[in-house]
């Protein structure tokens, strides 16, 4: 009876209801945000991008639900402490995956935290937050960004390993229209440095083709998960017909990890 009590998972067990907690305040959350980013939207586009900042949402709600994360992370951290000073060997096997599988989500609701907060609650004039979505598939295609609004910092310990070297920048999107430099100064490039600009000539396209797979399946009418399988197929035909030479862009981050993860796997 000592032991068993010593090393209850009755803790762990009562934070379900915590856990439904910040479960229905997420989704509260959620559906105030698809709200917002619904306003105002050009559905003939459908994908979009919305700074932070610029959304009708209620602040409070959004801190409400980071403070009692932090409650749930918390407790379970302590509980899973508690249990981790005895000898997981004394508990039973379906025990032990009970708790590890504990300590894998307190790590992924840590991270989950900071990126909140960093997202919705933070004021700083040193980094953007925003979020892009596909209006044909919310709020599955919803994706949280939070980026430096300047990389002085990284860009010169990047440059500190060629001091006796010559640097040149390369890319197609290295200026924008009527602000030539504003890249150049978001990387902390002195003014000193020349940017120069080449236009390609007009028979650079020529001999080009483009081909339309013409058998993938509609992504609005099909789980995102079959639409993913389907690209991946798309892109082993296409690797193995062009022999490699082959470079896939992609419009969603997580479709692309998706589909790495894919074709890894297979």
């Amino acid at each position: 009876t000592k032991r068993t009590e010593q090393l209850s998972l009755q803790p762990l067990y009562k934070l379900e209801n915590g856990v439904i907690e910040i479960q229905q305040l997420f989704d509260r959350c959620m559906t105030q945000l698809i709200h917002a980013v619904r306003n105002n939207v050009n559905v003939k586009q459908p994908k979009h991008s919305r700074f932070i900042h610029e959304l009708a949402i209620d602040e409070q709600l959004f801190r409400h639900f980071s403070n009692r994360l932090q409650i749930v992370i918390d407790l379970a951290s302590m509980a899973v402490e508690k249990l981790a000073t005895a000898k997981l060997s004394q508990l039973s096997t379906s025990d032990q995956i009970v708790v590890n599988e504990w300590k894998f989500m307190i790590d992924e609701l840590k991270s989950f935290h900071v990126m909140w907060d960093g997202v919705f609650l933070t004021k700083s004039d040193h980094f953007a937050a925003w979020l892009e979505f596909d209006v044909r598939s919310l709020p599955s295609s919803l994706q949280f960004y939070q980026k430096p609004v300047q990389l002085q910092v990284q860009s010169n310990d990047l440059l500190e390993r060629f001091p006796l070297s010559s640097v040149i920048w390369t890319s197609g999107t290295l200026t924008v229209p009527r602000q030539e430099r504003f890249i150049a100064e978001q990387l902390g490039i002195s003014k000193e440095t020349p940017i120069h600009i080449y236009t390609a000539p007009e028979s650079y396209y020529s001999g080009a083709r483009a081909y339309i797979i013409d058998d993938m399946p509609d992504i609005q009418s099909v789980p995102q998960q079959e639409y993913i399988e389907a690209v991946a197929a798309a892109i082993v035909q296409t690797v193995r017909a062009l022999e490699g030479r082959s470079f896939v862009l992609f419009t969603s981050q997580q479709m692309l990890k998706e589909t790495v993860e894919l074709l890894t796997e297979s």
